[in-house]
């Protein structure tokens, strides 16, 4: 609770020299409040007239010091910090030079408010600082030394009300008290130092953590952007031959068409629609992966029947299987279904099995298999081909590094196609990986799941 009551008037954007001198304030206030109250209570026990009027001097001032804890709570800080140094003075010079004079050293508090100044105010606010010290000072001097004027001008009999001996303790109270309240200031400043300097220790950490964090981020960027490099390198330099080949080829067919066969002439055609089909699927493929870096491909996942969509699919390719002779079996022992992007997903389908039909020899079999696990589907395309080296199946799915090879029928890939089926599947929270071993063919899994 205390500790509820110095905080009081602190924001989160208030620095730790503006936090210390809030609590100061809060905390000088709140030892005032206590000490005042302490004085009043000895002062009404004595049951004298006199002691009762001081009494309710002191009381008067001591509930005028819930004001600065006020005005903190609205954050009116140096209206606050004023009215504090005010009061505590006050309360501090009337019983010795009103009632009292010198002899319960009630005067030392005078003494604590001019040193507490130096906590109170910086050195850029020296007319405040030295005008309080000054005037604390003046008043401890007056009421502590100099006889003409401290004297008590309303209780004049205080022998007759106070033992003397009672009058050396609390004189003597007085003076340790006022000691008291430097440690007590001064201890709970060293606290809230220690706080301050774990909470930069904390702070240093985090703020290392996070610069770790961005080195490895920028470090993934850079390579990033020099694997996107390499990767756009690699894709010009697969441009350009079958360019160049057409260029080739149309000067070829310029120059010697009237002196050139059909045949050669029909054989040369064939190059060309061969060439510009494989740089239109390039483009194509090239086009999509960009949509899909930048995020722009519609994403609208949906419930939908697995099933029907691979038999749809698969009964599209049966003019390209039935040139190879290559026969597709599905192993469905039930309606299967997934909650993903349906286009995407007929993507990846197509993309797969295009690669299955390419990479299989002839009269050769592509087997789809689902498999149904607790929160998605397995699905598992498998062909019995020319399979993949361990260096073809670990770049398979990395910029740059994914290398297309060429079909049982000389058919050209991209490298690009399972890339972007990787994207599609992990944009539906799923997972795609593939196994394989040359001359074993390859299988590719890839799960979606089950529902949303």
């Amino acid at each position: 609770m205390v500790n509820s009551i110095l905080n009081i008037g602190c924001r989160d954007e208030n620095n730790y020299s503006e936090r210390s001198k809030i609590r100061i304030v809060n905390l000088s206030s709140i030892i005032g409040i206590v000490c005042m109250a302490l004085y009043s209570v000895f002062y009404l026990s004595l049951k004298n007239q006199k002691f009762n009027l001081l009494a309710g001097v002191i009381l008067c001032l001591m509930f005028l010091l819930l004001l600065p804890i006020y005005l903190n709570k609205f954050h009116i800080h140096k209206t606050a910090l004023f009215i504090t140094n005010l009061i505590v003075t006050l309360a501090s010079a009337i019983p010795p030079l009103l009632f009292l004079g010198p002899r319960l050293g009630v005067q030392y508090f005078l003494l604590i408010i001019a040193l507490i100044q130096f906590l109170y105010y910086s050195q850029k606010q020296l007319i405040p600082l030295i005008i309080f010290c000054i005037l604390n000072l003046s008043l401890f001097y007056i009421c502590e030394f100099y006889s003409g004027f401290a004297f008590p001008l309303i209780i004049s009999d205080i022998g007759a009300i106070i033992p003397f001996q009672l009058v050396n303790i609390i004189h003597l109270s007085s003076l340790v008290l006022s000691f008291a309240i430097i440690i007590v200031i001064v201890s709970t400043l060293r606290k809230y130092a220690i706080d301050y300097q774990e909470i930069i220790k904390e702070k240093t950490g985090e703020i290392q953590q996070k610069n770790l964090k961005i080195d490895e981020q920028k470090q993934v960027l850079q390579e990033t952007i020099a694997t996107k490099d390499k990767f756009f390198s690699i894709i010009a330099h697969d441009l350009r031959g079958p360019i160049s080949s057409v260029r080739d080829m149309q000067e070829m067919i310029y120059q010697d068409y009237k002196d050139m066969p059909d045949e050669e002439k029909l054989d040369i055609l064939k190059q060309l629609v061969q060439s510009t089909n494989w740089v239109y699927e390039l483009l194509e493929e090239l086009l999509t992966w960009s949509r899909c870096q930048r995020g722009i491909i519609p994403f609208n996942p949906q419930q939908f029947d697995l099933n029907f969509l691979i038999s749809n699919i698969t009964e599209n390719f049966k003019i390209i299987t039935d040139k190879k002779n290559i026969t597709i079996e599905t192993d469905f022992d039930k309606i299967y279904s997934a909650y993903a992007d349906i286009n995407m997903i007929s993507t990846v389908l197509m993309n797969i099995l295009t690669n299955a039909v390419k990479y299989t020899f002839e009269r050769g079999v592509i087997k789809i298999s689902i498999e149904e696990g607790d929160t998605f589907v397995l699905v598992s395309i498998k062909d019995n081909g020319i399979g993949m080296t361990e260096q073809q199946l670990s770049n398979m799915f990395k910029i740059g590094r994914a290398m297309s090879t060429v079909g049982t029928n000389n058919e050209k890939g991209t490298g690009l196609g399972l890339i972007i089926c990787r994207d599609f599947v992990e944009k539906n929270s799923g997972k795609m990986w593939a196994e394989s071993a040359v001359g074993k063919g390859a299988t590719f899994h890839f799960t979606l799941p089950k529902e949303t």
